[in-house]
């Protein structure tokens, strides 16, 4: 309350100043007798300097006058002493006494809280919370964030940053096929440049077979894989994707193939048998070779010459062979596949892969004699405009205005 604080300090000021002379040593009634004694002593040095001055102008003095005026000097000397002894003592008496200099008055505005000022200082707090989280972040977060993470790990600049796909974990798995049944959108795009970029990256060597793999689960390696199938089918590349992860086949899933027969159901190989499980769809240059039952040894089974007749067989069918193979370093399995291969696209998931898995999966492809082609960024959390400028942007008019043409999923040939 504003009247009660200004009562409050008036109050402790009042106290303050009547308990100085205690305080301070000093007698009250001694400095009043002290204060009246010099009044009475200043009058009495004036009216005795009046009587000097009327005898010493007289011009001429009897022996009385002359004895009166030598006794008023005395009289004057002695009150002089007084009025300097008794000014001393009033002096020491009064140095500490307290005064008012400004009595309190009640505020008409209050000191708190201060509105305008708790902002700024939550502003200026706020940004420096949000840039010692943002330090925090770029110095303990091993993640990989983007392009300049790869090429700083992998020595060599991204293929492709592909963007995230809204879909649904619990929906069909279908949907992952955005170049196949969203051509415009630039996810995509991404597909394409990653075509682009795996074909100018091996332009002066022959590649004719391709694993795509990932240095842990969930990185995007089938994703990759089963869209850049399509990408290559569609650019006229008689192209046959093998779902050679033995450990959780999902390519059958994305492409609705229900033969449960592929590359486990036989013991060794033909051009017959090979025909017979490849599966047709409805992209008439891309074919997929169902992985089939998961063997109890998936390791020895990329190890045997049954795995090396495979790829020579299926070298001679197709113009183009992708592997979408286990991630690296869980199991051997695309190790081992790596080194029967043309070359090895590595996988990576913006914000999920870390340094380490990335340059321990490039470490383990180069021990064991794999071309890696490149590496390619899964999963980047951008704008499309931000990763591919409105090149491909689609007039609402084409498409029926939704800026995706509604292309059929493939289906497993009947």
């Amino acid at each position: 309350d504003p009247k009660q604080a200004a009562t409050i300090a008036n109050a402790i000021a009042a106290d303050l100043i009547n308990s100085t002379p205690a305080i301070t040593g000093a007698n009250p009634d001694l400095r009043v007798f002290i204060d009246q004694s010099l009044v009475e002593t200043r009058t009495q040095i004036d009216e005795t300097q009046a009587e000097i001055n009327v005898l010493a102008d007289a011009a001429q003095r009897t022996p009385a006058q002359e004895t009166m005026l030598a006794s008023l000097q005395t009289r004057l000397a002695n009150l002089r002493s007084s009025f300097a002894t008794l000014l001393t003592l009033s002096s020491s008496a009064t140095a500490n006494l307290a005064t008012v200099s400004d009595p309190a008055v009640a505020s008409t505005h209050p000191i708190s809280p201060n509105i305008p000022m708790n902002l700024i200082l939550a502003a200026v707090a706020g940004l420096l919370l949000g840039a010692a989280a943002a330090f925090a972040v770029d110095h303990v977060d091993d993640t990989v964030r983007g392009a300049a993470d790869i090429e700083r790990l992998s020595g060599a600049s991204a293929l492709a940053m592909i963007g995230t796909m809204p879909l649904n974990p619990k929906g069909p798995k279908i949907y992952w096929l955005s170049s196949l049944l969203r051509p415009h959108t630039a996810v995509a795009e991404a597909f394409r440049t990653l075509r682009t970029n795996i074909e100018f990256s091996t332009i002066h060597r022959e590649v004719q077979t391709l694993l795509v793999t990932s240095p842990m689960p969930g990185d995007g390696k089938t994703t990759v894989a089963a869209n850049l199938a399509v990408v290559f089918a569609q650019a006229g590349r008689q192209t046959i994707l093998v779902d050679a992860d033995m450990r959780r086949p999902t390519i059958q899933e994305v492409f609705g193939i229900t033969a449960p027969s592929g590359l486990t159901s036989v013991r060794h190989w033909d051009e017959g048998t090979l025909n017979a499980l490849l599966v047709a769809t409805e992209e008439p240059n891309l074919r997929i070779l169902p992985c089939g039952f998961p063997p109890p040894n998936p390791v020895e089974l990329m190890r045997s010459a049954w795995m090396d007749r495979l790829i020579e067989m299926l070298r001679a069918t197709g113009s183009l062979i992708i592997f979408d193979s286990a991630p690296l370093q869980l199991i051997a399995d695309a190790t081992i596949l790596a080194s029967k291969v043309d070359a090895t696209l590595v996988v990576v998931r913006v914000a999920r892969t870390r340094h380490e898995g990335l340059t321990r999966a490039l470490e383990a492809l180069r021990l064991a004699g794999a071309q890696v082609v490149g590496v390619t960024a899964n999963g980047v959390t951008a704008d499309r405009r931000e990763i591919y400028p409105s090149y491909y942007e689609v007039d609402k008019g084409e498409a029926g205005g939704t800026g995706d043409h509604g292309a059929a999923a493939p289906k497993a040939a009947s």
